[in-house]
């Protein structure tokens, strides 16, 4: 069969699709195994610390945990998903109150509870209003009447935060207020889930915070830390936490339970995620590879890299830049650098100047995948244990390559520890061209 231009849709590199987890049952039964302790003694606090590197594929994992657990107990679990990227603390709060509302009220109205439907209801006003006013409070507590008791009401277990205030008079009425502080916000859904664990509740509440380490856009260890310590006194409640290796640090790490650091995939499994993702793919897509369809080009690929994210970004751009099945020419420098940029603009960054960066690095880690490049090795061209002169980049070339995410922190609260390049970027690299 000619080459030609195939579908690439289908390969899905960020997907987080529990469906298409591959070869992480170990892990993955362990900690289904922890939350099923946790619910047989019928605790209903943890912490568990998802870590591993970018893209190892910590968030599909603990999805498909949750996934898992959920169907084993559907009348009991209730796993929720916060997506904290790019979140400050309120509208953090503001999300992680409404998927509770969201995923407790179908739940409350099956198992007709109105006490629980009501405090539900509060919660949904302090999640979506700044300012609060009598009506609006007055109004759910007529939907529910002497169908739900006090102990069910929010606005009582919280009398002692909330202060009303006379914003307007209206006629001869006067309308009283009182302001959704992030404090209040967070008082109040501690308290729901305090009335979630009640003898009469049958329900164990587990959130999966992802991206936790992105929530706050700042790069002070010590507001990540505090933001850490906030969301976990969000109890009692099982918390699954996905944080990025490099946004690891001690402070934060010492608040959990448990933790539990995914690891790179071999090359077969890797491969593996290629064929799944046809599987699910539809038949008009899998028609462009039949069975005798020849993978060599992405079995290279997979050796190269343990991490998932990289390897599929990689075989997507492959399929984007050259014809199907690639010619023995997509190895050349000029290709590898198409297939690098189709699977990864990176954010505009200019070609020649990541190019040679890449040859920078392999001066100055020795081809060593992922290693710490120190900028004063940047600056000099090679490390400087290496003899040789090289042309280095300039503080100007550095700075923006930082800037664009080429080049990342290998600590993300202590930049001069050093660097580590993207690894996309690594087939750019000779030594690994080589080894292709």
């Amino acid at each position: 069969m000619p080459p030609s231009r195939v579908n690439a849709v289908w390969l899905q590199p960020i997907s987080t699709d529990p469906g298409l987890l591959v070869n992480r049952e170990e892990e993955l039964d362990d900690l289904v195994h922890r939350l099923e302790e946790l619910r047989e003694a019928q605790l209903r606090e943890a912490h568990f610390m998802i870590t591993g590197a970018r893209g190892v594929g910590k968030s599909i994992f603990t999805k498909a945990v949750l996934a898992r657990f959920e169907k084993k107990h559907p009348d009991q679990a209730v796993c929720l998903t916060v997506d904290s990227r790019g979140l400050r603390y309120r509208p953090f709060l503001n999300r992680f109150a409404n998927k509770l509302v969201e995923a407790i009220r179908p739940r409350a109205e099956k198992f007709k509870r109105p006490g629980i439907a009501r405090v539900l209801d509060q919660l949904a006003l302090f999640a979506n209003q700044n300012q609060i006013n009598r009506t609006q409070t007055d109004t759910v507590a007529r939907r529910y009447g002497a169908d739900a008791t006090l102990g069910a009401d929010l606005l009582l277990k919280l009398q002692s935060k909330l202060t009303w205030e006379e914003s307007r008079s209206v006629g001869q009425a006067v309308q009283l207020s009182l302001t959704v502080t992030d404090e209040l916000l967070h008082a109040a859904i501690t308290a729901t889930l305090e009335r979630l664990v009640e003898d009469d509740s049958r329900w164990m509440v587990v959130v999966f915070f992802d991206d936790l380490d992105q929530a706050l856009p700042t790069d002070g260890e010590e507001d990540v830390a505090m933001l850490f310590r906030h969301v976990l006194d969000l109890r009692p409640c099982i918390s699954l936490v996905h944080f990025r290796t490099e946004a690891l640090v001690e402070n934060v790490a010492r608040e959990a339970t448990e933790k539990i650091d995914l690891k790179p995939l071999t090359p077969e499994v890797l491969f593996e995620l290629v064929r799944r993702r046809l599987e699910a793919a539809t038949e008009t897509v899998r028609k462009q590879f039949p069975p005798n369809t020849d993978w060599s080009a992405v079995q290279r690929l997979a050796a190269l890299s343990g991490n998932p994210l990289v390897f599929l970004k990689w075989v997507h751009g492959l399929l984007r830049s050259q014809p199907w099945p690639p010619p023995e020419s997509w190895t050349d420098p000029a290709n590898l650098a198409r297939l690098v940029f189709t699977a990864d603009p990176f954010n505009g960054a200019e070609p020649e100047l990541v190019r040679r960066l890449a040859e920078t690095v392999d001066r100055c880690d020795g081809g060593r995948s992922q290693a710490t490049l120190l900028r004063e090795d940047l600056l000099r061209g090679c490390a400087q244990t290496d003899p040789g002169k090289a042309r280095g980049l300039t503080e100007h070339e550095i700075d923006d390559l930082v800037k664009l995410q080429v080049l990342l922190p290998k600590h993300r609260f202590q930049p001069t520890l050093g660097y580590r390049m993207q690894p996309v970027l690594d087939l750019l690299r000779p030594s690994v061209r080589e080894k292709l």
